[in-house]
């Protein structure tokens, strides 16, 4: 294998995970049904659990798509969603 085709080739891990889903929500129980639910249909997923740390984890994750409470302590998923919208590519359909 030459040095190109080594890094031509994704990375093993990166190429098996499916989609993934930032989940934003304060409540713990709703956090472990959805996670089961997406991860039991191959949806990588990722947490966070009030506003801020859901824009932190949209900008470190990149996920494939945010389900997001809107009420939540801190940050509600209305400014979230807003600021979302203003800095990063956020389809509105």
């Amino acid at each position: 294998m030459t040095q190109e085709q080594a890094t031509n080739e994704p990375d093993t891990a990166e190429a098996k995970r499916g989609p993934r889903i930032l989940l934003v929500d304060d409540d713990a129980e709703i956090i472990e049904a959805m996670r089961y639910a997406l991860q039991s249909r191959g949806y990588d997923v990722v947490i966070a659990r009030d506003g801020n740390q859901g824009l932190v984890m949209a900008e470190r994750e990149d996920p494939d798509l945010v389900i997001l409470d809107m009420m939540m302590p801190k940050r509600s998923g209305f400014l979230v969603l807003e600021r979302l919208r203003r800095t990063r590519k956020v389809p509105t359909k």
